[in-house]
């Protein structure tokens, strides 16, 4: 009633209100009001008992889908076995060991010659050359030809 008399209001005072979405969405709902209780009131008023269910708390449906997830099968209907690392034995772990003086150690120097020999420090790559020498030479000529 009081929308109706502002909008006489405006039109007398030749100031027609604006066409806005609210407003025209206000006037249809108005303009067809009668027809749609005529054609839907039995309905509504059947509905107008009934109660909404509730609404499930979320905790359930988190629980709900991580059921789910995990009954989740490959698409040939198998599941992949589950995996685990591997135990790693720490006393069955081989380090490399000095070609002299057979320490075992993660930090080793190559030898130059043929990267072959590891060595500890220069004190036991000295102490082992004599006996290196030959087998590093003949390393050292064999990658060169296949490297060639």
């Amino acid at each position: 009633m009081k929308l109706k008399f502002t909008d006489d209001f405006s039109e007398y005072m030749q100031q027609p209100p604006p066409k806005t979405q609210l407003r025209l969405a206000q006037q249809t709902f108005v303009k067809n009001y009668r027809a749609a209780i005529a054609e839907w009131g039995d309905i509504v008023v059947n509905h107008q008992g009934f109660q909404i269910a509730p609404v499930e708390p979320k905790t359930k449906t988190d629980d709900d889908l991580a059921a789910w997830l995990d009954d989740l099968k490959l698409e040939n209907g198998e599941q992949e076995p589950s995996r685990c690392h591997p135990k790693v034995n720490t006393n069955h772990v081989a380090l490399y060991q000095c070609s002299w003086c057979y320490n075992p150690s993660a930090v080793l120097r190559k030898c130059a010659g043929c990267g072959l020999t590891r060595y500890c420090d220069i004190g036991c790559q000295k102490s082992h050359w004599s006996a290196h020498k030959k087998q590093c030479k003949t390393a050292s000529s064999k990658a060169a030809k296949d490297g060639l």
